[in-house]
């Protein structure tokens, strides 16, 4: 019983064959890979995690023990009483469910936590072990239905005819069984111009959508309506088919569940088996929405069904051009070919011109746009990139020689090829005004290049951004993006004021939120790393972010991300597999979910109208 391992935390201390954990607060914990414990890396024979524990205090302590994947966690929490000493043993029947796609039987880190009333709790951990499993074969985690086999929850669908089950939920007054809203779903308490398209005006205090009635409209939306999409909406098959109960034929009525050889969709293999096609499946999902509350198709949602949409809905695009890409969603800008590339990608506008349901264009998503006073593009620039140029132009303008520049870097930097090489951030400060003019240029090239090239092909639809992420970004890269984009697009998964008025002061434009969400807590998946929402408390979350939201009078509308849940095998980019839907993997709605959007779809207007905060 050696130690297995000895953290870099002062709490933490080995203490003859024991390690310690002190809580200096009234909680604290450690994780650590199987390696630094001395244990195998890969536990695919193996059937339990062994842990024997010592609670050392006076009090009734909480422990958390189990192993964590990169998204999710498998653990139990347990109570100690006053100086008890117990093994656990935690079963890992089930761990390719947390661990990396890649690795289905390597958890990423064994996780021990512990919770108590007061500071000062001492735990031992004395004995960590992995016990052989009893059968040498793996067994499958998940079911024919995609949902995981251990477990049960209600709605669990057993039989193929539960899937048509439907929950009972209740049709109340929102907006789309209200006669004072316009067929595009805007409210007639007041008029703007009609234009036959949707455009944002600033009306009293209050910026609205303007529908192509020329009626105010607030956006409740959600993301990600689509049966699959063959990167994020099929999970990994090959290598791993002894994780799963089931899988369809690659040639028969589920063929066009694949994508390939290596990838499937067990959703979509259930909107077959529930609605016999996904053209029924798309009218019954466009039905949904409109009883739900909702009047938004929010981003990455089908092609197909956008083309067919009665309701508002956005469109995406992707302007990171292959051979371009330098880093953080960014491309070399200045490059002609980045330009042209820009140019073809926008061309498909063009198909959406004339549709009057359309809201607008985003184009790509959470880029590495930098924090407080730099965007840091200096950082992933080659030397070769011609953006690189730029800068060297612009560091001509703010000093006569490289020798200056050296001098304000305490560099050596003898001509100015050497001079346009910096990439260090230490320098950014050093250089401050030359590299916020540089990026200011780099910021106005992106942005002005998308906005004109959507104008050429559809000069009828707003540019609503790049989908900036939460924290707000330097003054100067907000500044531009205002100038350019009609609508300022930014996923806020932890909403905050402060934050947002920060983002309508630095672009003096409407803020539409693409993405929010809760991950649920529920017996269909284990819990992420960081924190699930019981149903209960996901009502609460959500009612009080639209309210809190839609009170803002810069306010434009936010979306909920995603549809549906992902697999639990997670998804097969990057084995990402949050239970965020508001159908389960079986399309069955979330009945708590579906109730409190329609409370906020009968209130938003009434919100957003209220005296600004």
């Amino acid at each position: 019983d050696q130690p297995a391992f000895i953290p870099s935390n002062a709490a933490v201390s080995v203490e003859g064959n024991k390690v310690l954990r002190n809580l200096e607060k009234s909680a604290g914990g450690v994780q650590f890979t199987p390696l630094y414990a001395g244990l195998p890396e890969d536990w695919k024979v193996y059937g339990q995690l062994e842990v024997e524990f010592e609670n050392k205090s006076e009090e009734t302590l909480q422990i958390i023990c189990g192993y964590r994947g990169r998204w999710i966690r498998a653990v139990d929490t347990l109570q100690f009483l006053p100086r008890q000493r117990r093994t656990i043993k935690y079963p890992l029947s089930e761990l390719p469910i947390a661990a990396p796609k890649e690795t289905p039987y390597r958890p990423g880190a064994i996780v021990w936590e512990v919770l108590a009333k007061n500071a000062g709790a001492t735990i031992a951990m004395h004995r960590l072990a992995l016990l052989p499993a009893g059968s040498s074969k793996p067994m499958p985690v998940v079911d024919k239905f995609g949902q995981r086999r251990q477990g049960n929850w209600t709605g669990k669908v057993i039989q193929e005819k539960d899937l048509k089950k439907e929950p009972d939920i209740p049709v109340v007054a929102t907006w789309a069984q209200q006669p004072l809203f316009d067929k595009y779903g805007g409210n007639t308490m007041f008029r703007e111009k009609a234009t036959g398209y949707f455009y944002v005006k600033q009306q009293g205090n209050r910026w609205w959508w303007i529908t192509p009635e020329g009626h105010p409209f607030w956006s409740l939306g959600v993301t990600g309506i689509r049966p699959k999409n063959d990167r994020t909406d099929v999970t990994w098959v090959q290598g791993r088919e002894q994780l799963y109960e089931w899988l369809p034929e690659r040639k028969g009525p589920y063929a066009a569940a694949w994508v390939d050889s290596a990838r499937m969709s067990f959703y979509y293999v259930n909107l077959l088996r529930k609605y016999g096609s996904i053209q029924t499946w798309r009218q019954q999902v466009m039905q949904r929405l409109r009883q739900w509350g909702l009047n938004s198709v929010g981003n990455w949602s089908e092609d197909s069904l956008l083309r067919q949409s009665n309701l508002p809905f956005t469109k995406s695009f992707d302007s990171k051009i292959q051979g371009y890409l330098v880093g953080r969603g960014l491309c070399d800008v200045f490059h002609p070919g980045w330009v042209k590339g820009v140019d073809s990608m926008a061309a498909e506008a063009a198909t959406y011109r004339s549709n009057p349901f359309l809201l607008g264009y985003f184009v790509d998503n959470e880029q590495g746009w930098g924090r407080a006073d730099f965007a840091g593009i200096l950082e992933i620039l080659p030397d070769t990139a011609a953006s690189r140029q730029v800068w060297l132009q612009v560091l001509q303008q703010y000093y006569p020689h490289p020798k200056n520049v050296g001098d304000a870097c305490g560099l050596y930097l003898p001509d100015w090829a050497s001079a346009a090489k910096i990439r260090n951030p230490e320098h950014y400060s050093l250089l401050k005004a030359a590299v916020v003019d540089f990026e200011t240029r780099f910021a106005r090239q992106y942005f002005s290049t998308i906005k004109a090239a959507l104008q050429r092909y559809d000069p009828n639809h707003l540019y609503l951004g790049c989908r900036f992420t939460r924290q707000p970004k330097p003054w100067h890269i907000t500044q531009v993006a205002g100038q350019y984009c009609d609508v300022v697009t930014v996923n806020v998964y932890t909403f905050i004021e402060e934050e947002m008025r920060t983002w309508h002061a630095a672009t003096g434009r409407p803020i539409l939120i693409g993405e929010h969400h809760a991950p649920l807590a529920s017996p269909r998946q284990f819990p992420p790393n960081y924190r699930a929402f019981h149903e209960a408390d996901r009502q609460k979350y959500y009612i009080e972010y639209v309210r809190r939201w839609s009170e803002m009078p810069f306010s434009l509308g936010c979306h909920w991300y995603q549809f549906a849940d992902q697999h639990l095998t997670g998804r097969s980019t990057d084995g990402e597999c949050q239970t965020v839907g508001l159908v389960d993997i079986t399309d069955t709605p979330y009945r708590h979910m579906i109730e409190i959007m329609q409370q906020a779809s009968a209130s938003m207007y009434q919100w957003h109208t209220q005296t600004p905060n």
